[in-house]
């Protein structure tokens, strides 16, 4: 009988059995370290934080360095033990958003975190309306930084005047201002105006919450706004037909006034119940810093062919319409404002001929009055007198007056003053003679706006 065959295996294989045969295992190959967590993984815009990374077979100490990139500044690192580090970094304003790699070193040993920490801006911006030249638009910020929320602090101006926001302000570029509506401490509300001759490029924005001089917080927004090019179209006189496409669009036109004295009333149109239209009249430095008037209709006074800026614009959010503008041009006689002459009655300033616009008139004080004079001939008689102030400045408040010869009795006055500059309509004329026009500082006069100019004119 044959013996049976003895087969031994050799190399790895009978290495691998007598291992096993022996019960223990194979040497285990180094452990590789490796960052293995970070936390938080997103940091806002200039913010400075705490940021905690977990490691695997590190061997980390307070001697070890982290690199988050460009923008973000490492301020101390501290190793809670080999494989738990807390770095405080600070993330500068311009940092560049985004995913991005961490490094942690630790001597020689560079152990990399790939695309595992995110930058971003603490607000998120929406805007709506045309980002351009001379132009309305509107902009609703929301916080995404839910551990610093916006400072609703406001005070009311006047009696009936909106809040203002004292601890929150939006920086914004060259040619550009913002108008604050609401703050809560989730959101911003804001107008936003654009000069006529604002430099055409992408901009950041930035709100500021806190008070000024004391502790304050950036919440940056990269590339928020693109302000585009665009050329005014022509408002002669008559009317300029427009149309609304997407809502709080908003349309700019430009118009060059003769060489003499004028008034220019501008009314604008629209039919249907939803549109709510205005229009902004700038002058000729196309700056909202200079604002002339905002409302449907504006009478300006024009001294000099330096053109106006006219940005139709409507709040409502309608769209999908039509829109007139109306312009009509009146040749008007030019008077100089004799003040202070004319603080009292008997040093008014005559106005020999209507229509007349008056040029160069302030109130310097909330005592200060201003009194005009014309004639009535008896081809006047059951004519009114219609008187308007203008800018000047758009804030100067006025009241105004028409008075018989005897400076004493009103025919119908004073104007209403619900606003800073005053429209009034006298009574009818009931005989020939001197008629004062009397203009005064409004209870809320404010003597750092102090300029206006007075049109005059019979209807």
């Amino acid at each position: 009988m044959a013996k049976p065959s003895l087969v031994i295996a050799a190399g790895p294989a009978l290495f691998a059995a007598v291992v096993a045969f022996a019960g223990c295992a194979p040497p285990a190959a180094p452990l590789e370290p490796s960052v293995s967590s970070i936390s938080p993984p997103l940091v806002f815009l200039a913010r400075t934080v705490d940021v905690h990374l977990a490691g695997f077979a590190t061997h980390w100490s307070d001697a070890t360095t982290v690199d988050f990139g460009d923008g973000v500044t490492v301020n101390r690192v501290t190793a809670a033990s080999a494989t738990a580090l807390t770095a405080n970094v600070t993330v500068a304003p311009g940092a560049a958003v985004g995913k991005r790699d961490v490094v942690v070193s630790d001597g020689a040993v560079r152990e990399p975190f790939k695309a595992t920490f995110e930058i971003a801006p603490p607000i998120k911006v929406t805007l709506e309306g045309v980002e351009a030249q001379g132009s309305i638009f509107t902009l609703h910020a929301d916080n995404l930084d839910l551990a610093n929320l916006f400072d609703t602090t406001s005070v009311t101006m006047g009696f009936f005047g909106p809040p203002v926001f004292v601890n929150l302000a939006i920086a914004a570029p060259a040619g550009a201002q913002l108008q604050i509506s609401s703050v809560t401490p989730f959101a911003v509300d804001a107008t936003v105006l654009v000069d006529v001759n604002a430099p055409p490029a992408v901009a950041d924005l930035d709100v500021v919450s806190g008070p000024p001089g004391g502790a304050q917080t950036h919440f940056p927004a990269p590339a928020a706004l693109d302000v585009r090019a665009r050329a005014a179209a022509a408002l002669p006189a008559g009317a300029t037909r427009g149309t609304v496409e997407r809502a709080f669009d908003s349309s700019l036109f430009a118009f060059a006034p003769p060489a003499g004295a004028a008034i220019q009333d501008l009314d604008a149109r629209v039919s249907g119940a939803g549109p709510v239209p205005a229009i902004a009249v700038l002058p000729k430095s196309g700056a909202f810093a200079d604002l002339l008037s905002f409302g449907k209709r504006a009478t300006l006074v024009s001294a000099s062919a330096d053109p106006f800026s006219v940005v139709y614009w409507d709040n409502s959010g309608s769209s999908g319409y039509d829109f007139t503008i109306q312009r009509v041009e009146t040749a008007a006689a030019a008077f100089a404002d004799s003040d202070p002459a004319n603080d009292v009655r008997a040093g008014a300033t005559a106005l020999a001929a209507l229509p007349a616009v008056v040029t160069g008139a302030t109130l310097t004080s909330l005592r200060d009055h201003d009194w005009f004079s014309f004639t009535a001939a008896a081809a006047d008689v059951g004519r009114s007198l219609r008187v308007q102030t203008v800018a000047g400045d758009p804030r100067t408040d006025t009241v105004l007056d028409v008075l018989a010869s005897d400076g004493i009795t009103s025919l119908g006055g004073p104007s209403n003053d619900f606003d800073f500059h005053e429209d009034f309509t006298s009574a009818p004329l009931p005989a020939a003679g001197t008629y004062y026009v009397h203009v005064y500082a409004s209870p809320t006069f404010d003597a750092n706006y102090r300029a206006y100019q007075l049109v005059a004119r019979l209807q």
